[in-house]
């Protein structure tokens, strides 16, 4: 390889890893969004946490039933939803709505974490549907969602669900993902990583 070859090879290197640190440092910190939440309007999708299975609740089933271990959360999930619940609580970030998908995981996150809240079952896909429009009903919640609530609307569910509504999205069990309703489209502020709650 010739001299200038290899200095190009060095500056595309160099280039990338700038790009990719820039790219990480104009992220939020999760103190930033954390502001962000207690002041409501958002839409909070949690990628659920680790089960032993991912046992769906079929339509009219009992989830405490269905969801009865073996299919329990593992020791990771409920520490997880664990520190989530605790983080909301702690932080006074307002939640009046709870949308778990129809599957044990997530289900049971949301009962974890969420105890005093009322967990509602629904496919991703329809409550983020219901969520993106804020002039039609959404029989989750009894009413349209308004642009700008004051609390803050949680939706528990998998990864491939929102990848299907929004890019950049953190597949780790427990990542939470604040969005941001603009005219019926969402926006990805941020991220909150499962590991961060017990340091807010």
């Amino acid at each position: 390889m010739s001299a200038s070859a290899a200095l190009s090879l060095v500056l595309f290197a160099a280039t990338a890893l700038f790009g990719a640190a820039s790219a990480q440092s104009d992220a939020p910190l999760p103190e930033e969004l954390i502001l962000s939440l207690q002041g409501g309007g958002y839409v909070v999708y949690i990628i659920h946490a680790e089960a032993e299975k991912d046992i769906v609740i079929a339509p009219g089933a009992s989830p405490s039933a269905r969801c009865a271990s073996p299919f329990a959360l593992t020791e990771v999930g409920a520490a997880k939803a664990e520190a989530i619940g605790g983080g909301f609580e702690r932080l006074d970030i307002p939640v009046t709505e709870v949308v778990a998908a129809a599957c044990c995981g997530a289900w049971q996150m949301g009962r974890n974490a969420f105890a005093a809240t009322t967990i509602s079952i629904s496919p991703e896909a329809e409550a983020l549907e219901a969520a993106r429009t804020p002039s039609r009903p959404d029989p989750l919640m009894q009413g349209p969602m308004p642009i700008g609530r004051p609390d803050n609307l949680v939706i528990i569910g998998h990864a491939e669900a929102l990848s299907d509504v929004i890019e950049g999205v953190e597949e780790m069990p427990g990542t939470a993902h604040l969005l941001r309703n603009e005219g019926g489209g969402f926006v990805l502020e941020g991220t909150i990583p499962p590991d961060a709650w017990l340091g807010l």
